[in-house]
């Protein structure tokens, strides 16, 4: 959440509860950053996802932020857990994270005050893909994307699915076989919806 301690314990929007003492425990370094610097919000996490990756076990974190102990992430994190400590090494992606862009034009050497904040707000995983969805435009300097992603681990890369979404998305949920998504959105690729569209994860459409 937004929150920055729970029951004592300064958190900055992320805590674990230990079962076994039965107390709040903030979960890796602060995340925190000067709202002042580029007039962004307080610092959000809007989505926790749980997943396996070359033998291990990893949490992603999606939200509203842009800095992480003074590195650009813009709203994505990731580190591996160990289910029995309460430690994390939160990393930025390879590919980099996501944001909007202020115009139509992307200069290859795009100022960090000129990317607004993209938002991630729901995140699922297969077969060594990462699924994104929030309300976001960009990754890198280079990538376009419409609200919902994939990031494939193996490569470190972002694709856009089809034309993506036309607002923002809320949910992400997979079967195995179908990507479905809910939002804000009525138009997914070329068609016309309401505001849910379903992707098939292997014949890419």
């Amino acid at each position: 959440g937004t929150h920055t301690a729970v029951a004592d314990v300064a958190a900055y929007g992320l805590v674990a509860f230990d079962s076994n003492t039965k107390l709040w425990q903030a979960f890796g370094k602060p995340l925190y950053q000067d709202t002042t610097r580029f007039g962004d919000p307080r610092p959000s996490i809007r989505a926790l996802h749980r997943y396996q990756w070359e033998g291990k076990s990893y949490l992603a974190i999606g939200g509203k932020f842009r800095m992480y102990q003074n590195e650009s992430v813009f709203s994505i994190l990731t580190s591996v857990v160990d289910p029995n400590s309460l430690e994390a090494n939160w990393k930025a992606l390879d590919g980099g994270g996501v944001y909007h862009v202020q115009g139509t034009y992307l200069a290859p050497s795009l100022s960090q005050a000129s990317r607004r904040l993209g938002t991630v707000n729901s995140m699922t995983s297969l077969d060594g893909v990462l699924y994104v969805g929030g309300q976001f435009t960009r990754a890198n300097q280079t990538v376009s994307l419409g609200n919902v992603a994939r990031y494939t681990l193996r490569n470190a890369s972002w694709q856009l699915l089809d034309m993506g979404v036309n607002n923002w998305v809320s949910t992400l949920v997979q079967d195995g076989t179908w990507l479905y998504v809910g939002g804000n959105f009525t138009r997914a690729g070329n068609q016309t919806v309401n505001h849910v569209a379903k992707w098939h994860i292997y014949d890419q459409q």
